[in-house]
């Protein structure tokens, strides 16, 4: 009954939407984001361990995301600061953090499913990508994804879990403030060691 009445709340979402011109399915951006999301289904289906399920979604999250213009963010004001070789190193430790989260958090879960709710225009020519993550054991996941079009075609800027808790915004706070406190070096270390702690904790 619970799931029935998901699938009419679900279909009707999706005709008010299409009504309002922001479904838009099959656009680029959207195509991006299921994409993406494909990988993260078989990050859930697989029983391999971490490194393997690293391996699969580190190339997934360099073909969708612009990992430079976010690792450029989450500093703010400190990226100008940094030397090309710190910019360089700090890509590289921004790009192992951000696939070792979703390879140590999408892990071993049956059943999940994907649906795209919509899209709608954001601010500075971007586009945010509306997906639901439906899990019959737990609560149902909104996670958005913002876009911007780049040389390379539409790539991720940003995510928001439950369409509200920008992880962009989440990472500046306290990376912004580490990097001002504490320097680069000690920033790198510091999320070297997360890294680290995502591949054991799930390794064990």
């Amino acid at each position: 009954m619970i799931k029935a009445n998901r699938k009419m709340v679900g279909a009707a979402v999706a005709v008010a939407l299409m009504l309002h011109g922001t479904l838009a399915l099959g656009s680029p951006q959207s195509e991006v984001v299921e994409q993406f999301n494909g990988t993260l289904l078989s990050l859930l289906e697989s029983d391999g361990d971490f490194q393997s399920r690293y391996d699969t979604i580190e190339p997934a999250v360099e073909q969708a995301f612009d990992l430079e213009f976010m690792a450029s963010k989450v500093l703010g004001r400190g990226w100008k600061g940094l030397t090309p070789d710190q910019q360089t190193q700090w890509l590289e430790t921004f790009t192992h953090l951000t696939a070792s989260n979703y390879a140590g958090r999408f892990v071993g879960d049956k059943g999940p499913s994907f649906e795209t709710l919509g899209q709608e225009d954001g601010t500075h020519e971007t586009v945010v990508v509306r997906t639901n993550l439906i899990n019959p054991n737990t609560d149902d996941v909104e996670l958005s994804y913002r876009l911007r079009q780049t040389p390379g075609g539409w790539k991720v800027i940003d995510c928001y879990l439950d369409g509200t808790v920008s992880e962009i915004a989440l990472r500046r706070s306290e990376y912004g403030s580490v990097l001002r406190r504490d320097g680069f070096e000690t920033l790198v270390q510091a999320v070297e060691s997360k890294s680290e702690q995502l591949a054991s904790a799930k390794s064990e």
